[in-house]
């Protein structure tokens, strides 16, 4: 293997802050507070913290860490093992390929991408459910969760942004070659 195909210092740090808070989101989740029927659903911390730093930076948030987390969610939760990792790195992959796109947008552009994103998955997880006539949640209870996890995504963005400096990649404007009169 060559040196220049090892990541650099800077995104190994990034992809270990990604393995931990990923991890403490997996803990946060399966944390048993208020359950009950009338309990409200908690938000997919799992998502939002991988969405945040796989849209801000891609190669940052790998194929491999983000399956790793999938998996070790599904089988800590009691979710059928396989299926919400599937979800996880579908949507991730998805709001990879939108990433450089994203990188001049305004917040509430990228929380649109990523609601849309975690909708899908919703409703493919639901979907595989009900195809192998196993007891989907209720539409409504999905609902719910969404909602709260499109809530919460807006401060773990500020929390990955301010409090562990990942931001958005600096890009050029379109039509300059680079920044401050580089070629």
């Amino acid at each position: 293997m060559r040196l220049s195909t090892l990541p650099s210092g800077a995104r190994l740090l990034r992809m270990a802050l990604l393995a931990s808070l990923g991890t403490l989101a997996i803990f946060v989740e399966a944390a048993p507070i208020g359950v009950g029927a009338q309990a409200t659903p908690s938000p997919d911390l799992l998502f939002c913290v991988t969405a945040a730093i796989a849209v801000r930076r891609p190669a940052s948030a790998p194929l491999l860490i983000v399956l790793t987390l999938g998996l070790m969610r599904d089988l800590l939760t009691d979710l059928p093992v396989g299926m919400g990792a599937l979800a996880l790195v579908l949507g991730i992959e998805a709001l990879r390929m939108r990433s450089v796109a994203m990188a001049r947008r305004s917040l509430l552009t990228e929380w649109s991408l990523v609601s849309v994103v975690f909708l899908g998955i919703l409703a493919m997880q639901w979907l595989a459910l009900f195809i192998t006539f196993v007891q989907p949640p209720y539409l409504f209870d999905l609902g719910r969760q969404w909602v709260a996890t499109m809530l919460a995504y807006v401060p773990v963005v500020a929390t990955v942004r301010w409090v562990f400096g990942i931001g958005w990649r600096r890009v050029p404007a379109p039509g300059r070659v680079g920044f401050k009169g580089e070629a």
